[in-house]
Formats: C-alpha cells, sequence, structure tokens
C-alpha cells in the first residue's frame, strides 16, 4: 500500500470520530435488529425518496446511490477508495437517523446493532456505521476488501 498524507489524514480522523462519538458497539446480551433480506438484480432496489443521493454530492467510492435528506449538508467528507466518511451538525438529529435506516434497509444492508441512535451495518460490498447526538452526526462506509 502505498503511504499517502490523505490516507493516513482519513484514518486518524475515522479513528478520532469513532473514540469522540462511541456508542456504535453492539452491547452484549442486546439483540441485533436484522434488515430484510437484500433481493437479487438491480430492479429490487426500491426508487430512492426525495434527498440528495452520495453521487450527486460528488462521492466515488461509496455507495452512490444512497440518499440523505436535502436539508442533511455535510460539513467534512472523506472520499477514499475504501472508505467514505460524513459529518454532519444535523438540524435535525431524528430525521437524519430515521433516513440513514430506511435507506440501509430500501439498498439492502443487514444492520447489525442499533441502539441510541447508533448503527452498525453491512452489505456484501459495505460494511459500516452511523452515529448521531444533537452536536454532530458521522455515517461511513468501509468496502469490504
Amino acid at each position: 500500500m502505498r503511504n499517502s498524507r490523505p490516507a493516513r489524514s482519513a484514518v486518524l480522523l475515522c479513528s478520532v470520530a469513532a473514540v469522540i462519538l462511541g456508542g456504535c458497539a453492539a452491547t452484549p446480551g442486546v439483540p441485533t435488529v436484522p434488515s430484510p433480506p437484500a433481493s437479487q438484480g438491480p430492479s429490487a432496489v426500491a426508487p430512492p425518496p426525495t434527498g440528495t443521493s452520495l453521487g450527486r454530492l460528488g462521492i466515488r467510492n461509496g455507495p452512490r446511490q444512497f440518499t440523505l435528506p436535502n436539508a442533511a449538508r455535510p460539513q467534512f467528507i472523506i472520499d477514499n477508495p475504501n472508505v467514505v466518511t460524513l459529518t454532519f451538525a444535523p438540524t435535525n438529529t431524528q430525521q437524519l437517523v430515521l433516513r440513514v435506516r430506511a435507506e440501509l434497509s430500501r439498498l439492502g444492508f443487514v444492520i447489525e446493532a442499533d441502539r441510541n441512535d447508533s448503527l452498525l451495518f453491512g452489505s456484501p460490498e459495505w460494511t459500516g456505521s452511523f452515529t448521531a447526538d444533537p452536536q454532530i452526526a458521522a455515517l461511513t462506509f468501509r468496502r469490504v476488501p
């Protein structure tokens, strides 16, 4: 792997965000909440709700069809081939949490943990996390090797 400053910065930011935001880890004894299984074929994906897709935000490396509410404007974006992270200062945290859950389900992700407005999720191509509180929210997608 080539040693590059943007990659180190991305790893550092993700590490700091994970420590600061916390709460994403599943708690032992708390059941996970699975999403409906992914349907086969591209025609099985429901049309997106109104909003802004990651593709429209210019993100090249994440699930481009994932949409965010129009009011959710990322403050910071990391767009690397192996990880995509967006941070938000949400004006309506609950709306963002509901949209992320709905989008994950719509796109066939399995929600592995869901507690206190924090999620862990995965698909054959991606793993990720989302967490929110009244001051900040963060969404990360990591490409499965």
